[in-house]
């Protein structure tokens, strides 16, 4: 979560310029990771990246320019992704 706060406040910060007009832009992220040593957990890419992808659309929900994250949930806590 470090890196992902860090990328989101370099890329706040800056102000970009198009046909002469600044442009503030924000950006959000989902960050999640896990413990090898935790029990339960099923740690693939694909879980990883459907937990980051839950997370990152509760940021957009919380509005713009955030971060939110947590640990890979246990198994059986992960949403059942629809076809």
């Amino acid at each position: 979560m470090v890196l992902a706060e860090r990328i989101r406040t370099t890329v706040s910060g800056r102000v970009t310029r198009t046909d002469g007009h600044p442009i503030s832009i924000t950006a959000g992220f989902g960050v999640t990771g896990f413990s090898p040593q935790a029990d339960g957990i099923a740690v693939t890419p694909a879980s990883l990246l459907r937990q980051a992808d839950i997370l990152l659309y509760e940021a957009k929900a919380g509005g713009r320019n955030r971060v939110k994250g947590r640990p890979l949930p246990p198994l059986s806590h992960l949403p059942v992704p629809h076809p």
